[in-house]
């Protein structure tokens, strides 16, 4: 290991994904929770000038005002080292000039369906949680579609995450009411979001076959029937109803596949567009709708050996999809082959110059380590890229297997414990110079709304923070321990009895551990955003912080009181 400052070992930067500093209450899994370890991690780090409260949401992350962050943009921020205008912002403002429509992606659609007569298949996640999706953007391009003359067939995505559990029946009238004259839209299927929406790169694809089955053949889960519009409130009852039958917390997310009477599946000459903008939790479907052959065998192995039956034979007559396929954004670099997208950022507005970019530039070793559910995040959203930098090494930990319906909940501390053993490891390698690591179970299990079990994750985490941070001190390192967003700080709706399953607009944690450095407070009026964090960093490792950086390091050059003494 090779170092451009004297400090000795490696700067880690650990991530506590969802854990965020919220008022002290009976629904606060973080005070709530026997977490030693992080209380006196939080109260010594205040006590010794180590210590910021940070903002994780709006326009410190590129967000409308009041939105909630979410991992996606936190860490990119955070790789960044800058505030950069995301996706949410920049759809809708192409939505209020109409220059969405006004896009390559769309008007080539359009021209294909119009040409061929075929229907247009609109999957989203049907909500305003602003995460992934919002309503909105789905409104909005079925009545385009529509008024177009072109047949909008809807393939709605339930969330209960990143807004109540239990509000589908809320979005889809909503929906409905919207879309109440457009003469050639039908709701066509419906299924909760853990279904189509699955992210794991090397397993999770038998949750995506049944949301295909449902969209591709108009096929439901074995036992179940279609049924009408006027029917889906009785259909949501009743799931929630099985799913507390498995002792799962009813969510919409879990809510199984749901075709519609008289939907028959795509046909050969149909389009699609997926209307989600963030990308992990939309490459698996788009994939399998355009492509299924292109799935890799190994992961359908590690699915279960699921098989998706291909419906459509791909050659040069029969391109189902393939070239009548539009994505919100670019999921990714391999999507590029598959579909068009709709909002594309040029290669010269891409961030350059990120907190991996220029630790690799300086010849220095990195880790980016986390588990499946949050790999992604660490690695293409951190780095705002798809492949590594040279002398960065990746490390997945896979994340517990899901049978269709269940959550994590059902285990509570995730893969922290492989995590922790895996991090422990390489800290001891001496390898790196810069480790990043993300927690995921926080957020994960957060997202549940099942109380007990959050407090169960911050507990896992109090346990991993006590294996850890002496360890980096040994070593002579430092670590700078923070929160992407919060959420398991809040596990009610204030009525105290709703479930509270998304994220927070609370400010987290940053916490300076080891070496002789402190943080410096903000100026008044000031507040510390992640932005700040990729320059902090790079000012612990002695390294010049790049002009495209507008974050600033928050590192004082007053020795600590705990290292003076």
């Amino acid at each position: 290991m090779s170092h451009a400052s004297p400090q000795k070992g490696p700067t880690v930067l650990l991530i506590m994904d969802g854990l965020g500093n919220g008022p002290d209450n009976e629904w606060n899994a973080v005070t709530q929770a026997n977490a030693p370890r992080l209380k006196a991690l939080i109260a010594d780090s205040q006590n010794q000038g180590r210590y910021l409260a940070l903002r994780t949401d709006g326009k410190f992350v590129g967000l409308p005002d009041g939105q909630m962050g979410n991992s996606e943009v936190g860490h990119s921020t955070i790789g960044a080292g800058r505030v950069m205008e995301q996706s949410l912002s920049v759809v809708h403002k192409k939505l209020e000039d109409g220059s969405l429509f006004e896009s390559e992606g769309v008007k080539t659609l359009e021209k294909k369906l119009k040409a061929s007569g075929g229907k247009l298949h609109l999957y989203g996640l049907l909500s305003d949680g602003g995460v992934h999706s919002h309503i909105n953007h789905i409104i909005a391009m079925a009545k385009h579609f529509d008024a177009q003359g072109i047949p909008v067939m809807l393939h709605m995505a339930l969330d209960g995450r990143d807004v109540a559990p239990e509000s589908a029946m809320q979005y889809i009238t909503e929906l409905k009411d919207e879309l109440a004259d457009c003469k050639h839209t039908t709701l066509a299927t419906i299924s909760g979001r853990s279904f189509g929406m699955d992210r794991e790169k090397k397993k999770g694809w038998d949750n995506v076959k049944l949301a295909y089955d449902a969209i591709t053949f108009g096929k439901n889960p074995e036992g179940i029937s279609p049924i009408t519009e006027d029917q889906i409130g009785q259909y949501l009852i009743a799931e929630y109803a099985h799913q507390r039958s498995n002792g799962i917390s009813p969510s919409d997310e879990n809510v199984r596949p749901m075709v519609m009477q008289g939907y028959k599946g795509m046909g050969e000459k149909d389009g699609l567009l997926i209307a989600n903008f963030r990308t992990d939790r939309a490459k698996k479907i788009s994939q399998a709708l355009i492509d299924p052959q292109s799935i890799d065998p190994a992961a359908l192995e590690a699915s279960g050996g699921v098989v998706f039956e291909q419906k459509f034979k791909q050659d040069s007559e029969k391109q189902f999809a393939r070239e009548n396929a539009v994505g919100m954004t670019e999921y990714s670099d391999d999507h590029k082959s598959l579909m068009q997208s709709i909002v594309v950022v040029p290669e010269e507005e891409k961030p350059k110059n990120v907190l991996a970019e220029v630790i690799s530039n300086a010849g220095l070793q990195q880790l980016h380590l986390a588990e499946s559910q949050k790999y992604p995040h660490v690695t293409r959203f951190l780095d705002s890229r798809d492949k590594p930098f040279p002398n960065e090494e990746v490390i997945e930990i896979p994340s517990p297997t899901l049978t269709p319906g269940d959550t994590f909940a059902q285990c509570p501390a995730m893969s922290s414990a492989e995590v922790t053993a895996k991090l422990k490891e390489q800290i001891l390698s001496g390898r790196h110079d810069f480790i990043v690591v993300n927690y995921a179970h926080p957020d994960m299990v957060g997202h549940t709304g099942d109380f007990e079990a959050a407090k169960g994750a911050v507990q896992a985490m109090d346990k991993a923070l006590a294996e850890i941070l002496p360890l980096i001190e040994r070593q002579k390192g430092t670590a700078i321990v923070i929160a992407d967003h919060g959420n398991v700080e809040k596990m009610r709706h204030d009525d105290g009895k709703t479930p509270h399953t998304q994220h927070t607009t609370f400010p987290v944690h940053m916490m300076l551990v080891g070496g002789k450095k402190t943080l410096a407070p903000p100026a008044a009026g000031e507040e510390v955003g992640l932005a700040d964090i990729a320059p902090t960093i790079l000012e612990l490792m002695g390294l010049q912080k790049p002009l495209e950086m507008t974050g600033k390091s928050r590192i004082s050059q007053e020795i600590s009181r705990a290292a003076a003494v």
